[in-house]
């Protein structure tokens, strides 16, 4: 989601998301798989073959492309390439060609236009993308909607009920929580990132995955 916009990543989608828009993974597959680049305008040049220095005047005009499989490949290729790279220069050169070749194939591609949310969604996907533990009834109050309405919204246009979106933003809030802090109970961290109980966590990540926590707990 791009500041309301829900957009489905497909294999090959490339997506601009800009500093100053509220952009979040609202879910993804068992096997979903991207490269991420963070890029300053201090790697950016008044070049043509590469996106504009200042991007945000047009952000409207940046929906998520889909190129072909070939490009795709290549710019998986040529991103597995920088991660050998130790030199900050090389890195950096490295970036600005994959960003040319990406810029230039976005252009040639046919736009996804998206799907505009409603502002009650969109602020419900939001908090529990943060805050999986609020309540549908306390988020359907401060939208002005009631629980049963902002439910049936909320799977209309995200495509996932307001359960399942939560639990797998539970999930995520887990892993995030074991990769920071590998040490921490599977307990602690299943309570920590908003479930209510072991056995909760275990259903759900057990449902998610089809194997146990593959984790060891050392409390």
């Amino acid at each position: 989601m791009i500041d309301g916009v829900v957009h489905e990543l497909r294999q090959g989608t490339i997506l601009w998301a800009l500093a100053g828009q509220r952009h979040f993974l609202l879910s993804d597959s068992v096997n979903f798989d991207m490269w991420v680049a963070l890029v300053s305008d201090r790697i950016l040049a008044e070049d043509s073959d590469l996106p504009p220095i200042r991007m945000l005047p047009m952000a409207e005009a940046l929906a998520p492309r889909q190129v072909p499989q070939t490009i795709s490949d290549t710019l998986d290729m040529m991103a597995s390439a920088q991660t050998s790279c130790t030199s900050p220069l090389t890195q950096a050169a490295g970036l600005r060609l994959w960003l040319a070749h990406a810029w230039r194939h976005w252009q040639l591609a046919a736009d996804d236009a998206g799907k505009r949310t409603h502002p009650a969604v969109t602020k419900a996907a939001q908090i529990w993308h943060d805050n999986p533990a609020r309540s549908l009834t306390d988020i359907s109050r401060e939208a002005g909607l009631s629980a049963s309405r902002l439910g049936r919204l909320f799977k209309s246009q995200i495509g996932q009920d307001v359960v399942a979106y939560r639990t797998e933003q539970k999930l995520r809030i887990f892993e995030l929580i074991r990769a920071t802090n590998p040490r921490l109970s599977l307990l602690s961290a299943a309570l920590e990132s908003g479930f209510g109980s072991y056995a909760q966590f275990y259903r759900a990540w057990r449902h998610r995955y089809g194997t146990s926590p593959a984790f060891r707990d050392v409390d």
